[in-house]
């Protein structure tokens, strides 16, 4: 890691959201013509090496994430995609590109943080994973109160995940990435409406669509600027026109991240 398909972690929305929008968790709907390729949806093959910070959480079922290496011990991913989870349940995989594979380091996670004002309406999209030890990947540094800069509209930012490759479609199981631009508020709040919350989110995406977050991409990265700007949080279908990703906005919830890393 739309319209009325909500993406699963991409997860699923909330009900008054259900008819209207696809959860991240699940995958959006049907993809643009731009994305043929149909890498994330329209990006590319990438590597932890390039990338070390980003990891892949597991729950029960196979369910799976994204999520934010941010300290050594301490991994960012969306709320959506963690709720009601028990910690002995869930796992963090780092340094391994392809999920086939048994590359990379597992840690088990000690407990599981969700952000007190978390709703699916309203925003507030985060939680931080406390593992079992310290890995030896790169963290990467948060979006922080006074950086206004990284959420200038049009910024090129880069996603990651191992999500669908395109709507509907499989999970793939070599990580991927995908350039999209930030766009204004004004923006996303014409694609959707009340459901946009200026001031915990963040949307990403080309007009004709073709490039985005899906399904199972829920809790990954969007950087810019060498900073975790947001968290794959919900969209409407997968790549579909005028239906971007929206992103948890990091900058908002830094200080409480932080103070869980602190802990």
């Amino acid at each position: 890691m739309k319209k009325p398909v909500l993406r699963a972690p991409r997860t699923l929305l909330v009900a008054a959201m259900t008819a209207v929008l696809t959860l991240t968790t699940v995958a959006l709907v049907s993809p643009a013509a731009g994305a043929a390729e149909g890498k994330i949806v329209g990006g590319s093959n990438a590597t932890t090496e390039d990338f070390p910070w980003a990891v892949n959480v597991k729950g029960q079922n196979d369910l799976q994430c994204g999520g934010t290496l941010v300290a050594p011990n301490k991994v960012v991913t969306a709320a959506r995609c963690v709720y009601g989870w028990e910690p002995q349940d869930a796992s963090v995989i780092a340094g391994r590109t392809d999920l086939n594979t048994d590359s990379g380091t597992i840690a088990g996670v000690r407990s599981i943080w969700i952000h007190p004002k978390f709703s699916r309406v309203d925003g507030y999209d985060v939680a931080v994973l406390s593992l079992n030890k310290n890995l030896d990947q790169r963290p990467l540094a948060l979006a922080e109160s006074w950086d206004d800069h990284l959420y200038t509209n049009g910024n090129q930012a880069i996603a990651l995940g191992w999500g669908h490759t395109e709507e509907y479609g499989e999970y793939s199981p070599v990580l991927q990435k995908v350039t999209v631009p930030l766009t204004s508020d004004s923006y996303c709040e014409n694609s959707y409406g009340p459901f946009y919350k200026a001031g915990t989110m963040i949307c990403a995406g080309y007009h004709e669509g073709g490039k985005d977050t899906c399904a199972g991409d829920t809790g990954g990265p969007l950087v810019f600027g060498d900073k975790l700007v947001g968290v794959t949080s919900w969209g409407r279908g997968c790549g579909r026109a005028d239906s971007p990703g929206v992103y948890a906005r990091i900058q908002t919830v830094s200080q409480d991240i932080r103070d869980q890393i602190n802990r």
